[in-house]
Order: C-alpha cells, then sequence, then structure tokens
C-alpha cells in the first residue's frame, strides 16, 4: 500500500506528521510542568517521562509485530540500559527545566546541542568534520547567546535563583542528551539493528528505570492520585505520550526513505513553528534583540542544511558523470 503513493506525497505526509506531532508533543509539555490544575502544579517530572517511554516501547513491539522484524535484542542488555539512563536523565533534567524557564528558551537552547554533540562525536567515535560545520555550530551558539542574555528579567535587569537553576537543569539536559545521541548511534553502528529494536529496548529500560526512581522516591503514588483528582492532566499525559510515540515512527520513516538531511530541515521548520505557538498560546514576552538572535539561529541551521544538499548534489552529479570512466568513478574506486 505505501509503495503505491507517489514519493513527494510521502515526503509531506512524513513532514507534516514530525510537524504535528512534535508540536503537539511541545506544548503539552508545557502545559503540564508550568500550568496550574484547578489552581495546582504537577510536579513530578519523571511521570509523564515514565508514560511515554511505556506508551513508546509498546508502539515499537507493535511495529515490529506488523513488520516482522526480530524482537530479540541484538545488543547485550546492558548497553540498551546505558542509554536508558541517559535518555531518562535528559528527559527529567527537560521538564524540570520547564519550571524555571519558558518552553520558548528551552527550545532555542536545544539548537546548542550542535556543538556538544560534534565534539562528543569527535572524542568518542574519532569523527572529523569539516570547517562549515563548526561555523554553523558556533553561529547558533552566539544566536542562543543573544537570544538569552536579552531575555526579560525579574529583579532589575538580573535573573533569579530560580531562573539560573533553571539554567542548570537546561545544561545537565544538553549533556545528557547529547551523550544519548552518540550512543544510540554508536550501537546502530556496533550491532546493524532495526531503528524499532534500539526504540523498543531503549524505551523499555527507560520505562522502568522511570518507574523505579518514583517507587523508590514515592512519588509515583501521589503522581497518580493527582492524575485521578485532575482528569485534565490525565488527558494531556496520554495525549503527549500518544504525540511522542507517532513521531518516532514519523521521524524513522522519513530518515530511512529521504535520508538525514530532509529530517534535519524538518526539525528546524518544528522548532520554529513551535517557538512561535508558544509565543501566541502563553503569551511569552519577546524582545527585537531576541528576535535577532533568532534570526542568527535559523539562519545558520538553514545555511548548513542547504551547503549539505549541495554538496550531496555535487558528489551524485560527479559519480553519475560519463566523463569519470570506470577508474575514476565510484566502481573503480571500490575496486
Amino acid at each position: 500500500m505505501v509503495g503505491r503513493i507517489p514519493i513527494p506525497t510521502q515526503c509531506v505526509v512524513y513532514t507534516f506528521g514530525i510537524i504535528i506531532s512534535l508540536t503537539v508533543y511541545g506544548v503539552l509539555q508545557e502545559r503540564v510542568m508550568s500550568q496550574p490544575y484547578d489552581g495546582q502544579y504537577f510536579t513530578f517530572s519523571i511521570f509523564p517521562v515514565m508514560c511515554n517511554r511505556i506508551a513508546s516501547s509498546f508502539f515499537a513491539f507493535t511495529l515490529c509485530l506488523v513488520k516482522k522484524e526480530h524482537i530479540a535484542p541484538k545488543a547485550p542488555l546492558w548497553k540498551y540500559a546505558l542509554i536508558a539512563m541517559t535518555n531518562v536523565c535528559a528527559s527529567s533534567c527537560q521538564y524540570e527545566c520547564l519550571k524555571y524557564v519558558p518552553f520558548t528558551v528551552q527550545m532555542i537552547s536545544k539548537t546548542f546541542k550542535i556543538l556538544p554533540v560534534m565534539l562528543m562525536g569527535t572524542v568518542l567515535l574519532g569523527k572529523r568534520y569539516m570547517a562549515r560545520q563548526w561555523m554553523v555550530a558556533c553561529s547558533v551558539a552566539v544566536g542562543i547567546s543573544t537570544f538569552i542574555a536579552f531575555a526579560p528579567t525579574e529583579e532589575h535587569g538580573k535573573l533569579s535563583d530560580s531562573t539560573w537553576k533553571g539554567f542548570g537543569y537546561l545544561c545537565f539536559f544538553l549533556g545528557f542528551d547529547s551523550l544519548t545521541s552518540i550512543l544510540e548511534e554508536r550501537l546502530f553502528r556496533d550491532y546493524q539493528m532495526h531503528a524499532n529494536n534500539q526504540i523498543l529496548y531503549v524505551n523499555m529500560f527507560s520505562g522502568g528505570t522511570a518507574m523505579t526512581y518514583m517507587l523508590c522516591l514515592r512519588h509515583l503514588g501521589p503522581a497518580l492520585e493527582f492524575s485521578y483528582q485532575h482528569h485534565e492532566l490525565a488527558e494531556d499525559v496520554a495525549m503527549m505520550s500518544m504525540s511522542a510515540a507517532m513521531s518516532q515512527y514519523f521521524m524513522f520513516r522519513q530518515i530511512q526513505e529521504f535520508g538525514a538531511l530532509a529530517f534535519t530541515v524538518t526539525l528546524n521548520i518544528r522548532q520554529a513553528f513551535s517557538i512561535f505557538l508558544s509565543y501566541v498560546t502563553y503569551g511569552h514576552p519577546v524582545l527585537p534583540l531576541q528576535m535577532l538572535g533568532l534570526f542568527v539561529i535559523f539562519m545558520a541551521l538553514f545555511s548548513g542544511s542547504a551547503a549539505n544538499w549541495l554538496a550531496r548534489h555535487k558528489a551524485n552529479d560527479t559519480e553519475s558523470s560519463p566523463l569519470l570512466g570506470k577508474d575514476g568513478g565510484r566502481y573503480g574506486r571500490q575496486r
């Protein structure tokens, strides 16, 4: 059935699927952690992490059954568990961060992840990056610094203690999230597994880790009681979990069919749309110099994506050129 759908239509479906599902997820994430329910705030940040991971593991298990993929683990279980631990730490810091800083600041700061990922990739995976990639990463860092530096402050131009606490959680989130990405890439490289296999076991361990953490702190009972007393919270968490699971399907399908470049461009569009929607929904103030920072960030991201596309397009033209012959072409190099 999927094969009969025109390729442009598939690209549009996956793109809008990612944007819509992640935008819904982001708006609900901010709603759960920063807005009151009947005058009371929900303070158990691990609870939505646990629900999201359980939903995603069931979704991946279903996809494995439908596609008849191997369900048995392809890698040692401790490697899945290690990724799960860094993933839970990153998600927990992400939710805690929303108690102290706006969603827009968190979303913009996520783009800073490019730089630590490149640094960890160089150290842990031995990767080498081109000068233009470092320029994009540094430009994004400058844009983020501008956006945060000129953000409206509370205490006569000074950041409050709670805001600094939020930035602390944000730094931990970026560190753990970058490490998670590197470990996931290394697992794919070393064991050649299907994406659903990694999604299944990482989310299964993540859900178990989050649940164990809540049981040890005796937070699971109060979180369930709060959800029972405030049905709107339960609905938001359920919708957020469904959105997270669906987004993973669209993301991996787009990467599989159209490559990482199309996925990167889609995420850039999603970030811009989510920030705009957050400003409209929750009325966050924005200053002209912050808009300048946003412009620098997204210009750097889109120029980086365009440069990657041009480089790939030029490489494809070179490989298919009839003037090279077998010795200078791709097949000659393989020999």
